[in-house]
């Protein structure tokens, strides 16, 4: 019976404390593909107590010289995991493309690999001109996107009767390679059209269609 007691006794202690999982951690420009060096990262846990969410800090770090960092972490059945890094602003200014602020985990017994993303901006103008009009019943469609993350909308663009001509004011965007797609239709007939361009950090960089 007494070892009964103390073998019974040694499982809830370890299943309480929980084992040690691999964490894994990096944080890059995805314009670049650089890692963003020595930024701090932070680790937080949660619980839910008598109907009140209590919060602790488990694990405290910074990145390496490549932006990536990795760690063991010992993880509770009990609690859930939240881990997120510091923002980038080396010149003052904040990212305009983010992927996640803060990445949650719960399973115990996984190891983890975040990734965090931060692209700096830039800027856009469009010109757009139908130089070749037949008239009312011509058709302009566009479609912009990021390359490393089509399903982020920045951009919106309804389609375009007639003879239609205009500059957009100078937009502020994320920097990096985007997708240009644009249709083109005249006499029932529609012609499809792609590029791809890359705008650096803080360039203004002008786009022309002439169609």
């Amino acid at each position: 019976m007494k070892y009964f007691l103390i073998l019974m006794l040694g499982s809830l202690f370890l299943f309480s404390c929980g084992k040690k999982r691999m964490i894994k951690v990096s944080a890059i420009n995805p314009a670049t593909g650089e890692g963003y060096a020595y930024l701090p990262f932070k680790v937080t846990s949660s619980k839910s107590v008598f109907m009140e969410t209590q919060y602790k800090t488990e694990y405290e770090g910074e990145l390496d010289e490549n932006g990536q960092a990795a760690f063991e972490l010992r993880q509770k059945n009990s609690r859930s995991y939240s881990i997120a890094t510091s923002t980038p602003n080396d010149d003052g200014s904040l990212p305009c493309y983010i992927n996640d602020a803060s990445m949650s985990f719960s399973k115990p017994g996984t190891n983890y690999n975040f990734q965090f993303e931060y692209a700096p901006c830039a800027y856009r103008t469009l010109k757009i001109e139908n130089v070749n009009c037949e008239g009312v019943d011509d058709l302009f469609e566009l479609d912009m996107r990021l390359l490393y993350d089509e399903d982020h909308t920045v951009f919106s663009f309804s389609p375009k009767s007639g003879c239609y001509s205009n500059q957009f004011n100078n937009e502020k965007v994320p920097a990096g390679k985007w997708v240009v797609e644009w249709w083109v239709t005249r006499s029932s007939n529609t012609n499809h059209f792609t590029d791809t361009i890359y705008i650096s950090k803080n360039e203004s960089f002008t786009y022309e269609i002439n169609y």
